[in-house]
């Protein structure tokens, strides 16, 4: 089965660059693994939200599939599974996570419809010799991409 690394357009440019999917580090609690996270669902992992800033930075919105699609395109990149061992509850008991962060994402996320039994995840980097595919949403499927 291929997992997925669902990603939008503000990052993507920068992980072609670095050639490799680093860990997420962004919001982590001091001592917690980061972690590259996977989704083995096929069509999107609804986890994938930003807050979009108007150009005149007066407005917010929280941005789900369709709206990072309208504004900066969402992109996906595969992987085989040995490749992201790790479940949800191994990287809840492993990681360090502090277990009401583990449990205020577990609940969000769900409340946006995504299944953490699907989520997967390494440690360490993913370079670009793992990935078996790389693809953009095109509004109504993923296609393969070339950068």
């Amino acid at each position: 089965m291929t997992l997925w690394h669902y990603t939008h357009g503000a990052r993507f440019p920068q992980i072609m660059a670095d050639g490799f999917i680093k860990p997420a580090d962004i919001g982590i609690a001091p001592g917690e693994k980061p972690v590259v996270w996977f989704s083995a669902n096929q069509f999107w992992e609804e986890t994938v939200w930003k807050v979009w800033v108007s150009e005149d930075n007066k407005t917010t919105r929280e941005l789900s599939m369709g709206g990072l699609h309208d504004v900066c395109g969402i992109y996906r990149i595969g992987v085989a599974a040995e490749t992201a061992p790790l479940t949800w509850d191994d990287i809840k008991t492993t990681s360090g996570m502090p277990e009401a962060s583990a449990n205020g994402l577990q609940r969000v996320a769900r409340e946006r419809g995504a299944k953490p039994k699907e989520w997967r995840g390494t440690f360490k980097p993913v370079p670009k010799d793992k990935w078996i595919a790389v693809e953009k949403f095109d509004g109504l499927a993923w296609k393969e991409h070339r950068p």
